[in-house]
């Protein structure tokens, strides 16, 4: 009887199963005609406690993982709502994530009167330059290839105090070229280069006004983020006709149709200049600019390309500048330029006409580019431009005044801007040989010819990320 007892006190069935057959065990004992003797029953409920043993061991492990899966979802609920409360109480319920509109992550106050939006473009390029003649030994080879880091930029922009205020902060890490920054004799390093940095207030209506270090409006080309551009960078001829970055005010008014511009700034390159007493090199820049979109909307102007599905757009503009020295007024200078943009969903054409009236020398430069690019896949461009400037005797060769060029490329879209590909064959006709050319062509990897030598040819790639 000790031992019967001592093995009813070990059963412990792990589960309703084990139960049942220890019952049906137990009854087909009860059910013999004939009393088992003493050492028979011992037997018997020696083999029952092997058999729930063995019950055990086999049932145990799924009755566990089911409890255990059920206090695991438990516990996962319990975290999620601990975590969904702990982020209601932070920042009064911030938010952060990937903004694709605007291309950038961002962390924003529940309420939407803070945010920053980080973002990024990065541009790799290699290119292979070509030129013909016997070239002087510090103009090196007559074929130079190689890679080069074009842009690497950090943009932080966003909105304080409500939605109205705005603010931008664009910093080149690395930026090879200084056409874009710089006018001669002031030459930048390859970087970094503070670029923009201004906050803008909308009063509503269209109505906003910007302070700050911005580009200038003159040039619609330059408006373009470099990001969005369909050729591998911008023409050498908008570069030339290009006023840079300043600082100073700006004055925009928008409306479905038309947008102006004015601008009251030190003149044109000067970004990121100290307070001295030649400051800044000018009196004053004034400049004005009007856009008229006939068809389309503002948005689709922001990138050059025209995309498949994407409706038709028209915008036609114009611009002017006067920058006046703080030397003689002969040395005040005049600038202009119309421009146009068509879309038609799938191809696209542009062109743009530039004047440059230098006061008092009685030349006058201009140049114009045109170009433009068509869909043969959903994902694949192919893109042509032509540019031509002529400098009007500023360069003291007359055949150095002239350049002329032709670009053609096929682009590759992993996902539009944020992601792309671009091949480029470019042939300049005439010598690169002005100070201004040189200067400007660097940016497109242009390089300068022997005196009298014409014909020189690129080939470029170039891998654009932007997000």
């Amino acid at each position: 009887m000790r031992r019967d007892s001592a093995a009813r006190r070990s059963f412990a069935p792990p589960c309703a199963t084990c139960l049942a057959l220890a019952l049906i065990h137990t009854t087909a004992l009860g059910a013999s005609t004939s009393a088992p003797s003493e050492s028979t029953l011992a037997r018997e409920l020696d083999q029952l406690h092997r058999d729930l043993a063995e019950l055990r061991a086999q049932g145990a492990d799924a009755w566990l993982t089911e409890e255990r899966a059920a206090q695991v979802r438990a516990i996962v609920a319990d975290v999620l709502a601990d975590a969904g409360a702990r982020a209601s109480l932070r920042g009064d319920g911030a938010t952060a994530g990937y903004d694709a509109a605007k291309g950038g992550f961002f962390i924003r106050s529940a309420d939407g009167n803070y945010s920053a939006n980080l973002s990024l473009l990065e541009q790799a390029r290699w290119t292979i330059n070509s030129r013909q003649g016997a070239l002087p030994a510090f103009l090196g080879e007559n074929d130079t290839w190689g890679f080069q880091n074009k842009r690497t930029r950090l943009t932080l922009a966003g909105n304080v105090v409500d939605p109205s205020w705005t603010y931008k902060v664009a910093y080149y890490l690395d930026y090879t070229g200084d056409a874009e920054f710089y006018a001669a004799p002031f030459v930048a390093a390859n970087g970094p280069v503070l670029a923009d940095a201004w906050i803008a207030k909308d009063f509503g209506n269209g109505l906003t006004l910007t302070a700050g270090q911005f580009q200038s409006t003159h040039n619609a080309s330059l408006e373009i983020d470099a990001g969005n551009l369909q050729f591998i960078d911008r023409s050498t001829i908008a570069y030339y006709f290009n006023l840079g970055y300043t600082q100073g005010v700006k004055l925009a008014w928008e409306s479905d149709a038309l947008r102006v511009q004015g601008l009251y700034d030190n003149g044109p390159y000067t970004q990121n200049r100290d307070f001295t007493t030649d400051s800044p090199g000018y009196q004053y820049g004034l400049g004005a600019r009007v856009d008229w979109k006939v068809a389309g909307s503002w948005d689709q102007f922001k990138d050059q390309q025209s995309w498949r599905g994407e409706e038709f757009g028209l915008r036609v503009g114009g611009a002017v500048e006067w920058d006046q020295t703080n030397e003689a007024s002969a040395n005040s200078a005049f600038m202009a330029t119309l421009d146009a943009a068509a879309d038609f969903g799938g191809a696209n054409l542009f062109a743009a006409g530039y004047l440059f009236d230098p006061q008092g020398n009685g030349q006058n430069p201009m140049g114009f580019e045109l170009g433009g690019g068509v869909f043969v896949a959903d994902d694949v461009e192919l893109v042509a431009r032509y540019e031509y400037g002529d400098l009007d005797g500023q360069s003291t060769a007359i055949f150095a005044n002239a350049f002329s060029a032709v670009t053609t490329g096929a682009n590759w879209y992993f996902s539009r801007n944020r992601a792309k590909l671009q091949g480029a064959f470019g042939y300049a006709f005439d010598p690169i040989v002005a100070g201004q050319w040189i200067k400007e062509g660097a940016e497109n990897n242009w390089l300068q010819d022997a005196t009298g030598e014409d014909g020189q040819w690129t080939i470029q790639a170039q891998i654009s990320v932007s997000f």
